[in-house]
C-alpha cells in the first residue's frame, strides 16, 4: 500500500514538474533565444543618445552595429524603431540560414535614414 501512495505522489510532482517547464518556456524570452541560437539585444549610446543593436549567438556577442550597414558613410541610426527594423532584418536571415547584409534596397524598404 505505501509503494503505491510513494508511485502516485512521484507521479504527480513530475507532472507538476512538466507543467512548470512549459509554463516558464513560453513566458521566458530568453528560453526561446537559446532555442534558436540566436538574440537581439538594442541599446542607446549614452554619448550621442544613438541607437544601435547586437545580435547573439548562444549567449555570445557576434555583430555589434553602431552605424545604419549597406551604406559606405558612418551614419549612426536616428532611433531605437530603426536599429530594430534592420536588426530584426538581420537576425531572421541569420536564423534562416542567409547571409546577412543589409542593402539599400533594404534600407529604403524600411523607412531607415542614412544621409
Amino acid at each position: 500500500m505505501g509503494n503505491k501512495k510513494h508511485s502516485i505522489a512521484f507521479l504527480i510532482i513530475g507532472i507538476a514538474a512538466l507543467l512548470i517547464g512549459t509554463l516558464l518556456d513560453i513566458s521566458n524570452p530568453q528560453i526561446k533565444s537559446v532555442e534558436t541560437g540566436y538574440g537581439l539585444k538594442l541599446a542607446e549610446n549614452p554619448m550621442d543618445k544613438s541607437w544601435y543593436y547586437e545580435i547573439y549567438a548562444n549567449g555570445k556577442l557576434q555583430i555589434r552595429q553602431e552605424y545604419v550597414p549597406g551604406i559606405s558613410e558612418k551614419v549612426r541610426f536616428a532611433s531605437k524603431t530603426e536599429a530594430e527594423r534592420i536588426g530584426t532584418i538581420v537576425l531572421n536571415r541569420l536564423k534562416s540560414g542567409r547571409f546577412p547584409a543589409i542593402t539599400k534596397q533594404d534600407l529604403q524598404e524600411n523607412e531607415i535614414s542614412y544621409q
